[in-house]
């Protein structure tokens, strides 16, 4: 396994780190000589700090900061703490920093940049994107709703939701939305990120009103403290709901505080609870919902071109290509594919083996979890439309409307539940003759961890039958 692949959450942190430095020298056409000498360095040590080797020490931090910020007038104070966030740093951290680092002529002028431009409430709570995030082309559409207003200054989207099956992105897309620069220079910089399968809403009004140091006023509650402060003129707000999957009132005391300016992005697993929770504070028809699926071939290769740490040959998108395919361009799961693949070198036999269905541990625990969150009677209609197939096939609702023993139409309702959550989907099929035919397959890393468990399953039996038949055997025959 490639190196930059094996480390931790600090050297994740790193090497995004390295990535920002290595993106500012190049939109200022500098050599990282140049920043060697700043800091006072030796290049090969900004080259680690590229490469996510290693993270610099405060002092050589500050003098970094320094050096872009004397140098390039489109620096901004935004810029550093995007960078210095993904070391741990705060605002506040920095200003005692410089003043341990800097000689006092060097201090004022840093402070003085530094001071001007404080965030304005902005809460860093929205985590680092992964060493695997790719650059998908849902990108572009999603940040112009957000960012796109209307004539009273409104964005034209006010609740953007994501939903999709586990592990096709939906968290690290919303990740990458809230950092994008455009979006947050849209709205002021205030981010606030909430993980909904961590922290129950009324904790999280608590919490921000905490860190957002608000003042309660005489007799008043958390709640209205936090909606007084969202809803304050001018103010603009992106509220990421991270994993919301109950329908509950609770969210009324998150949502109420979103006032006419503020946008709402969710990611889920059920839409229908999403929705229902949204709706009651945003109108219909100022919301968007995105199906996040696999990714696209192209971006599936460039996955793979990163991991390997190299363009791909030939023949290895060849077997990225196969990979892909079998595993439906789940993002998650290709990530692990490829980097056992390079770690073993045996690309036919792991692509032989993920057909078969053995796919990685950590795969098939985070398709089972979702599974668990479905309720029995959803986990019992997938299991009784894989219990007829004996390889991977499509279908129609007539074979779900035959395995459920149930009219058309509920089965085509079924059908529709399990497509939300990214189950299964619809495919078009330019060579079927009924083009209106709604032909759909079980999504292919469900498909594999479905089949693979009710496989194990009969072998199972029949080797404990085997087994009882050589016992049985053996105890007439002692002498043998």
């Amino acid at each position: 396994m490639p190196e930059k692949f094996t480390k931790g959450k600090n050297e994740a942190e790193k090497a995004r780190f390295g990535a920002l430095i290595c993106d500012w020298l190049n939109q200022m056409n500098k050599p990282r000589k140049w920043l060697a000498v700043q800091a006072g360095v030796s290049s090969s040590v900004i080259t680690h700090y590229l490469n996510g080797r290693n993270g610099p020490s405060p002092e050589t931090l500050m003098r970094m900061l320094d050096a872009f910020r004397r140098d390039w007038k489109s620096f901004t104070v935004e810029m550093a703490l995007d960078a210095v966030g993904s070391l741990g740093h705060t605002w506040e951290d920095i200003v005692t920093l410089a003043v341990q680092v800097f000689a006092p002529g060097e201090l004022r002028a840093f402070l003085r940049w530094w001071e001007a431009g404080k965030p304005d409430s902005f809460v860093a709570m929205v985590p680092s994107l992964p060493l695997s995030w790719v650059r998908r082309e849902l990108i572009r559409p999603l940040r112009e709703g957000l960012i796109s207003v209307d004539s009273s200054g409104s964005p034209q989207c006010r609740a953007l939701i994501l939903h999709g099956a586990t592990g096709t992105g939906k968290t690290v897309l919303a990740a990458a939305l809230a950092r994008d620069q455009k979006i947050r220079a849209a709205f002021g910089g205030r981010t606030l990120w909430l993980d909904a399968e961590v922290i129950r809403p009324e904790d999280w009004v608590a919490r921000m009103v905490d860190q957002l140091g608000l003042e309660l006023q005489a007799r008043e509650s958390l709640a209205h403290c936090w909606k007084r402060w969202a809803r304050e003129p001018g103010r603009r707000l992106l509220l990421v709901i991270d994993d919301l999957m109950a329908e509950d009132r609770d969210w009324d005391a998150v949502l109420d505080g979103i006032g006419p300016l503020d946008a709402v992005l969710v990611t889920t697993q059920d839409i229908s609870a999403a929705r229902a929770v949204v709706q009651r504070w945003i109108a219909p028809e100022a919301m968007q919902e995105v199906h996040v699926a696999g990714l696209t071939p192209a971006e599936g290769l460039t996955l793979a071109s990163q991991v390997l740490g190299h363009n791909l040959s030939a023949g290895e998108q060849v077997y990225v290509r196969e990979l892909g395919t079998a595993l439906g361009w789940h993002p998650e799961a290709l990530w692990l594919a490829v980097i056992e693949g390079d770690e073993t070198g045996q690309w036919e036999g792991l692509i032989t083996e993920v057909q078969q269905g053995d796919l990685n541990t950590q795969v098939q625990r985070m398709v089972e979890r979702q599974l668990e969150r479905l309720g029995p009677d959803r986990r019992g209609w997938l299991n009784d439309l894989i219990r007829m197939m004996v390889t991977e096939c499509v279908f129609t609702p007539y074979y779900g409307s035959a395995v459920w023993d149930t009219t058309l139409e509920a089965a085509e309702r079924r059908m529709g539940l399990l497509e939300k959550r990214g189950l299964i989907e619809q495919l078009h099929r330019d060579d079927r003759k009924n083009q209106e035919e709604p032909w759909r397959r079980l999504t292919p890393v469900v498909f594999r961890t479905l089949f693979k468990r009710r496989q194990r399953s009969y072998w199972h039996k029949l080797k404990d039958t085997w087994f009882r038949f050589k016992l049985n055997r053996r105890m007439a025959t002692p002498d043998e």
